[in-house]
């Protein structure tokens, strides 16, 4: 048997010997929970009472909940022989009064995280160290296809206040270093900004920046500025990753053209970044014409727009945009 870890932040998925299974399947939502919990607790072993309790609690469920229990086990051990056959019941073991996790977990990501956030270190630079690997572990709250079950909304509570506390000390040793973040002040007219620069420059994350805080501000919450000023948008759109889709039968660059379509047709703040990899400098210049003929006020030369267009690196549309 292979080494086993576990992601449990940012979603549910169990890898082993290249094979992948994800908590993508809704069908098999009571299975997915017995197995994130019989791993949280594969220290003891769980009982049949525990177990019936914590996947239907107070729901209506059969005149045998210990044959129900059982029938969900045997979903659960078959989920997992998609590693290999017949290894469900040594991953799952039965147990006086209950079950048990049967198999040695390499890693739970989860637990790496709290341990680098808790782990001492003999010198400011190797705290450092610890949170930002902490701080790149996680990716998400933790279990969110589970996050109203009653046993993991404390340990997804803990996990994220650990980890906003863990920023926070991060930025502090960082400042100490004089390695500050560099505030970002953006003001944005009706039409089409420009964001240009260097590679590694900060374009992107000043774009991720703005639609966030957007995001941010039409949830109700306080934004990240200092001062913020900014309307009600139907929607916000980025276009960021890799789009090349396969299955379309789409490029990255035919993909990227598609969305762009669907922006413009959108009144409604989007950001946009051209991948260098899907277009060369002359298709990037005839879609930056085109997109600032349609996105800039009609006062705006020609000329603008080209020379806006070769330096072209990111771009905001808006029809409401103040």
């Amino acid at each position: 048997m292979g080494e086993l870890k576990v992601q449990m932040l940012g979603g549910f998925a169990l890898r082993m010997n290249g094979q992948e299974l994800l908590d993508t399947d809704t069908r098999s939502k009571k299975a997915w929970i017995l197995l994130a919990y019989l791993i949280c607790q594969r220290e003891y072993t769980v009982s049949q009472k525990k177990l019936i309790d914590l996947l239907w609690g107070e729901e209506p469920n059969s005149v045998n909940p210990e044959n129900a229990l059982r029938i969900t086990m045997h979903r659960t051990r078959a989920l997992l022989e998609q590693f290999s056959p017949e290894i469900g019941r040594s991953m799952i073991q039965r147990r006086r009064g209950g079950y048990q996790w049967g198999v040695p977990v390499e890693e739970v990501d989860a637990e790496v995280f709290e341990r680098l956030c808790r782990q001492k270190a003999e010198n400011p630079q190797q705290r450092l160290s610890n949170l930002l690997e902490a701080l790149a572990i996680y990716k998400g709250d933790f279990l969110p296809r589970q996050s109203a079950e009653v046993w993991v909304i404390p340990i997804s509570t803990y996990l994220h206040n650990l980890y906003l506390s863990s920023a926070r000390e991060a930025v502090d040793l960082l400042s100490e270093q004089g390695r500050s973040f560099v505030p970002v002040s953006i003001s944005l007219t009706p039409g089409a900004t420009v964001i240009t620069g260097a590679n590694m420059g900060g374009k992107s994350v000043a774009m991720k920046t703005v639609a966030l805080n957007v995001l941010l501000m039409q949830a109700g919450f306080l934004v990240c500025a200092k001062k913020a000023k900014m309307p009600l948008f139907e929607s916000v759109l980025m276009l960021f990753e890799d789009m090349q889709s396969i299955q379309s039968g789409l490029s990255g660059f035919g993909s990227e053209i598609v969305q762009f379509q669907k922006a413009l047709d959108a009144s409604a703040l989007g950001s946009f970044t051209a991948e260098e990899a899907d277009y060369d400098e002359y298709e990037g210049e005839s879609i930056d014409k085109q997109l600032y003929t349609l996105a800039m006020p009609n006062d705006i030369s020609g000329d603008e727009i080209e020379t806006a267009a070769i330096t072209e690196t990111g771009l905001y549309h808006s029809s409401e945009l103040l």
